[in-house]
């Protein structure tokens, strides 16, 4: 290849569309299958809790009309099908997922690269500067397509005409080409893909925030206009089904992805717009594995702690009026009771809410696993050995960092709803701070057992880590699907948050918190004896 073939900005694309297609040959093709399916989970169940035109109306009318609804969901139309309500209820959440999804790929495959190490070998080949961003901006691209048409197949199962189900599928290629845009520009303004990952989060995260206020505020309807999840919800699949919005979402992608390449073919490889400061030569607080640990895994742990608390600081406020917010008629009141192990009904939300919490607090944990692994990977962790520092106490730093995660967020969470509920609600609060606390605490043996998984995975074989987002995805479904589903009780109670799902903490027995503990306890010992006989994965490892 010729000096002239390297200033085509396409230069050596086709040998790393390859190498991009064997790294996402697992984790997308469980990411394209998972979203469908929770479609479906949903359509299912929504077809249960409203079997019949007179209950969808009445959650039109009652639930769907509410602040809290239109600030989490967004307003419900006329259409009271059972997909319209599917799409309604789990929607835009799913298009903030996917966005995510899609942002996390293209940093992936450009940035992360580069923080490896990869990128500089790859460039001192026949590549020109803009074929990785372009690449990964292809792939990620592909998978957004590719959501949205099983997306769009998933929502004509539940009973969408053709014409909704493919606007739904369009409103997620809308997100994923404007994440795609996004993440583009982050991965060259940002100098570290983790801080690239957080930054692109930030924006999809806070789009979904001001489309809550646009629904929610009066005269702030504009601000649907200037958010990716907000250009869904414009579509409108179920109604008019605007095209617009469609074209604002692929603009932000393709211009974001002109631009990343065009800065790209000039700034430093290694390097973003914005200069990192060297840091110091030396620092006191960092003496130990357990400082270092603490040290790296802040910046993985943060947004999961601050995002969730802040969900649950505006439920907490909303849980006093919940009785206002959930309608009488329909049987959706007793549904909430049931979700959350019946009493008041305040108590029974409270219950369910802090039920999921405990799911995210289990995907907060593998992240920092993942994380540990991304550091052996990239040399990292020899480092670290190389010192005299023990395998033993590297591993058990590493561990305490996960386990401490998912407990950081079900404790803000706990906290959040608790402090916001007793500002509202004031000295008469029901239920009351200890009760709320509790139903954060019985959620963490589970929790623990789930994140002891991912744990024990990497000890053993850190390619294997991908099994703690299996055991999150297994205890989520079986926990608050499994009965849906008619499964085997012995099939539920295979997930540990099955034995406190839907239970108030009065009604909790010591005797699956043991359990999920000591069973925890054991994998972090296979994980501690696997991780001081196995070798670590060197620079470019696997």
């Amino acid at each position: 290849m010729t000096s002239t073939d390297l200033r085509r900005p396409t230069a050596g694309v086709g040998l790393l569309t390859g190498f991009a297609a064997r790294r996402e040959r697992v984790r997308t093709p469980l990411a394209v299958v998972a979203l469908p399916v929770l479609v479906g989970v949903t359509g299912a169940a929504m077809a249960s809790l409203y079997p019949d035109a007179a209950a969808r109306e009445a959650l039109r009318s009652g639930a769907a009309d509410n602040p809290a609804f239109r600030l989490l969901l967004g307003p419900l139309g006329g259409d009271t099908s059972a997909a319209a309500i599917t799409t309604w209820r789990v929607g835009l959440f799913l298009a903030l997922v996917a966005g995510i999804l899609v942002a996390l790929t293209v940093i992936r495959n450009s940035r992360a690269e580069e923080d490896a190490g990869r990128g500089e070998l790859v460039r001192a080949g026949a590549v020109a500067p803009t074929a990785p961003m372009l690449v990964a901006a292809a792939v990620a691209t592909t998978v957004g397509v590719a959501l949205g048409i099983v997306t769009a197949c998933a929502t004509a199962v539940v009973g969408a005409s053709a014409a909704s189900a493919v606007m739904v599928g369009v409103g997620y290629v809308t997100v994923t080409a404007a994440a795609v845009g996004v993440a583009a520009i982050a991965d060259q303004v940002f100098a570290t893909a983790r801080a690239a990952g957080v930054a692109a989060v930030t924006v999809l995260a806070g789009g979904y925030v001001l489309r809550g206020v646009g629904d929610l505020v009066d005269g702030f309807t504009w601000l649907r206009w200037v958010s990716p999840v907000g250009w869904v919800e414009l579509i409108d699949p179920f109604g008019q089904r605007r095209v617009l919005p469609v074209v604002a979402g692929v603009t932000v992608g393709v211009v974001g992805v002109a631009v990343a390449a065009a800065v790209a073919r000039r700034r430093d490889l290694g390097e973003g717009l914005l200069v990192r400061r060297a840091g110091p030569a030396g620092s006191r607080r960092l003496r130990g594995a357990g400082a270092l640990e603490a040290r790296v895994s802040a910046p993985t742990i943060a947004p999961w702690v601050s995002a969730t608390a802040a969900y649950c600081l505006l439920l907490g406020f909303l849980l006093s009026s919940v009785g206002d917010l959930v309608p009488s008629s329909g049987g959706v009141t007793d549904i909430v009771r049931d979700l959350g192990g019946g009493g008041a009904l305040a108590e029974a939300v409270m219950t369910a809410v802090l039920g999921f919490v405990g799911v995210i607090a289990g995907l907060a944990g593998v992240a920092v696993v993942v994380r540990a692994r991304a550091d052996e990977t990239a040399g990292r962790t020899e480092q670290i050995l190389a010192t005299a520092t023990s395998r033993s106490r590297l591993f058990l730093s590493t561990a305490a960092a996960a386990l401490g995660a998912s407990v950081a967020v079900i404790v803000a969470a706990s906290v959040a709803v608790a402090v916001a509920h007793a500002a509202g609600a004031g000295t008469s609060a029901v239920p009351d701070i200890g009760t709320v606390l509790g139903a954060g605490a019985v959620q963490i043996p589970g929790t623990l057992l789930v994140v002891a998984v991912g744990v024990a995975a990497y000890g053993c074989r850190p390619r294997f880590v991908a099994a703690g987002w299996a055991a999150v995805l297994g205890d989520m479904l079986l926990a608050q699907f499994g009965e849906l589903f008619s499964l085997p009780s012995w099939v539920r109670d295979l997930a540990p948050h099955t034995h406190v799902s839907g239970m108030t903490p009065g009604h909790v027995g010591l005797t699956a918190p043991i359990v999920s503990l000591v069973v925890a306890a054991a994998l972090l010992g296979l994980g501690w004896w696997g991780f001081g006989r196995r070798d670590i994965v060197g620079a470019g490892g696997g």
